[in-house]
């Protein structure tokens, strides 16, 4: 997965880590939102994307930022 998204310029959006550790690592791209929510729902998911969708795309829209985190 990270492979394809860094060759096709897609942002991973993950609750998981790893791809924390991975960017870390390799750096990037490709940009990563993760999620620092714990366990709920996909609604829960889909409305802390939704309320942070202008901050998300301004954000990511810099050269310098390859991560955003989402609590």
């Amino acid at each position: 997965m990270w492979d394809f998204a860094r060759e096709h310029g897609y942002v991973i959006v993950s609750k998981d880590e790893d791809f924390a550790n991975l960017q870390t690592l390799l750096g990037y791209p490709p940009r990563l939102v993760l999620l620092r929510m714990g366990n709920c729902n996909n609604q829960k998911v889909l409305e802390s994307l939704l309320a942070a969708r202008s901050q998300l795309a301004e954000l990511l829209s810099q050269e310098g930022i390859g991560m955003v985190e989402i609590a």
